[in-house]
């Protein structure tokens, strides 16, 4: 899954964006290969939802 495809989603339905930003989140990985720390992932999730937010 893209984020284009999180754009897609009925925006009034936010726990359908909360499993798909937390699927696309357990896929990430950091630039030395180990998997995104719990605070990473609550940092990660707030700046894709801010950023789908203020998406026309």
């Amino acid at each position: 899954m893209n984020l284009n495809d999180l754009s897609k989603i009925n925006r009034k339905t936010p726990d359908k964006v909360d499993n798909y930003l937390d699927k696309a989140i357990e896929n990430a990985i950091s630039f030395d290969g180990q998997p995104p720390t719990e605070h990473d992932k609550k940092v990660m999730k707030q700046l894709i939802k801010e950023y789908l937010a203020g998406k026309k």
